[in-house]
């Protein structure tokens, strides 16, 4: 169980600095969403088909820890790691020629704000759609229910399949997008030649959260500039939103796996180890001052465009978050918002405890100021 609660303490460094847990208050510290470190996450894979439209679940997994935490003890410098996780010796290659890997796709909108946009007005808006978050949205606002982005793909492509990604935090689902088109183009004003059109249901029941649609063009199609339009939304006459959209594509030739190896271990040959982010995806279980639409997942969604906002509540916000076992742990990392909104608003001086029980008692990790 790990709780953050802001308070007053020692210094810290500056944007992407490490904040080790330390029993002396001279200690620096400090760190930008939050994380107990990092992890890649795995690149989905991608058939281009007939024209089709299919489902498939989007899910997170979560860490497993299970060296328990001992308060008394000076916890170590080094990152902790879970023992599942642990890497094996690292192996001899050799080539054999005759075994291919199939390939994977990559998504080719990933991280990409739109350059252009309409009836997208709020807060980070032209990132939203392409951040991968599924927790965020590009909501327009008493503009119609119309909504258009242009993305800038930085070199022409060949693409033949759109995937849309429904959200979690989704709001009134009659303003999601229904009818949408995609185009491509080689100039930012077009023109444009569709690509794929089609329908997005609605989540009235709230079931759909999370799933992914696969649209496959009827044809590939090759440009630099896509455009998205959603033509309307289910009903909502206040504002219009799209979640998640990717656009998989296949590396050229040149940049092609090679060869599957033959592998052999050397047992004396060992490689270092990486850590993984314990509070990946989890969001807090009790939350004080975090009244913003997600805002008990903003924190811990990797996402560096989302931010836990409480409005009007004060300024100290706790967050509590179940962390599922036991484990043992000896840093915190803070990541600074790409997209921040006013910086007075921001966490100065914080505290992080933790404990076994929902309710603590809690121990004191860190605490530091950014």
């Amino acid at each position: 169980m790990v709780v953050l609660i802001p308070k007053e303490p020692s210094v810290a460094k500056t944007c992407r600095t490490t904040c080790n847990f330390c029993a002396s208050d001279d200690d620096e510290s400090n760190q930008p969403s939050i994380e107990l470190r990092v992890v890649p996450s795995a690149v989905p894979s991608f058939e281009s088909n007939k024209p089709s439209i299919k489902l498939s679940g989007v899910s997170s997994a979560v860490p497993s820890f299970e060296d328990a935490f001992a308060p008394s003890h000076q916890p170590s410098s080094e990152p902790t790691f879970a023992p599942s996780h642990q890497p094996s010796p690292v192996p001899t290659v050799t080539f054999d020629p005759s075994h291919q890997p199939s390939s994977a796709p990559i998504n080719a909108l990933a991280g990409i704000p739109a350059s252009r946009t309409s009836c997208c007005n709020s807060e980070g808006c032209a990132g939203f759609m392409t951040d991968g978050s599924t927790h965020t949205r590009s909501t327009g606002s008493n503009c119609g229910n119309k909504q258009d982005m242009v993305f800038d793909l930085g070199s022409v492509g060949s693409y033949s399949q759109l995937n849309y990604v429904y959200c979690l935090s989704p709001g009134f689902s009659n303003g999601g997008v229904k009818d949408f088109a995609l185009y491509v183009g080689d100039a930012i004003d077009g023109p444009w030649t569709l690509a794929v059109d089609g329908v997005i249901a609605e989540d009235v029941n709230e079931d759909l959260r999370g799933i992914k649609l696969e649209f496959d063009f009827p044809q590939a199609v090759r440009g630099q500039f896509l455009k998205w339009s959603a033509l309307n939304n289910h009903g909502n006459t206040s504002y219009i939103w799209t979640c998640d959209i990717e656009l998989p594509f296949f590396a050229p030739s040149s940049h092609q796996p090679s060869p599957v190896p033959t592998v052999t271990f050397d047992p004396s040959h060992q490689p270092s180890s990486a850590p993984i982010n314990a509070l990946a995806g989890i969001p807090a279980s009790r939350t004080s001052c975090c009244n913003s639409e997600g805002c008990a997942g903003f924190m811990t969604d990797g996402s560096t465009h989302t931010r836990s906002t409480g409005s009007n509540c004060g300024n100290k916000q706790d967050m509590v978050f179940d962390l599922g076992s036991v484990g043992s742990y000896s840093q915190l990392n803070y990541v600074y918002c790409l997209s921040p909104g006013f910086s007075n608003g921001g966490v100065k001086d914080f505290a992080l405890y933790v404990g076994d029980a929902i309710d603590g008692p809690w121990t004191l990790a860190v605490d530091g100021v950014i």
